[in-house]
């Protein structure tokens, strides 16, 4: 399902996200980060 979010949102989502996975999925963390920098330079909406 796709939504759209305020970019602000998204980024703290995935950050809270990412510092939950490095304590038990390091890939999924790394993949996580990758997906948070293509946000980062995305619009000011970002589609999840």
């Amino acid at each position: 399902m796709h939504y759209l979010m305020p970019k602000a949102e998204v980024i703290a989502k995935l950050k809270s996200k990412i510092q939950i996975l490095k304590e038990e999925d390091k890939n999924s963390a790394k993949k996580l980060e990758r997906l948070l920098a293509r946000v980062k330079h995305s619009p000011e909406v970002a589609i999840i």
